[in-house]
């Protein structure tokens, strides 16, 4: 396994799966933060790279090398210069369910942000997701855009809450 290769505890490992047993997008990013503030010294980059050149997944380099946000553009969005209201951020809140971290981190909401978030709205998935985005908008200001929303929302395979956006946006 990637973390015991670069030097986590199996405490920190076993919390991380206890904390996320159906989510892998969130228990891997969680190993990969967790080894970050562990090593703040570190060239984190090569370092993963290393490791995982050493586990023969060379396949996982290569994504890393060639990973563009360029590559998570959304083609069709309505009027995508518009700022997103909070009844956008509210639709979206209401689709998502597991992915609203990735999507936070998509959008550059800071992981400490988040954490406090769903700290501050315990289990309501919904809530978490709502605030994290307005947390978004209100940092990004004019740049919180519908294509912004919807270039995350690509990022996180999520064309049919898109497809929801875009039908409202048109009416």
């Amino acid at each position: 396994m990637v973390a015991v290769e670069l030097g986590l505890e199996s405490s920190d490992v076993d919390k991380i799966d206890y904390e996320f047993p159906r989510n892998p997008h969130e228990k891997n990013f969680h190993v990969f933060y967790k080894w970050k503030i562990k090593n703040s010294e570190a060239d984190h980059i090569s370092r993963l790279k290393e490791v995982l050149r050493e586990m023969d997944r060379n396949d996982v380099v290569e994504d890393i090398e060639n990973f563009t946000r360029a590559k998570y553009t959304c083609c069709e969005v309505q009027n995508s210069t518009n700022v997103v209201a909070d009844k956008d951020l509210l639709t979206v809140a209401q689709e998502l369910t597991m992915d609203t971290f990735r999507l936070g981190r998509f959008l550059g909401v800071p992981q400490n942000r988040m954490s406090q978030i769903k700290e501050d709205n315990g289990s309501s998935i919904v809530e978490q997701c709502f605030q994290i985005l307005r947390s978004w908008r209100q940092s990004q200001a004019s740049m919180a855009t519908r294509q912004a929303l919807c270039d995350g929302l690509v990022y996180i395979k999520q064309q049919i809450v898109i497809d929801k956006l875009n039908k409202k946006w048109m009416s």
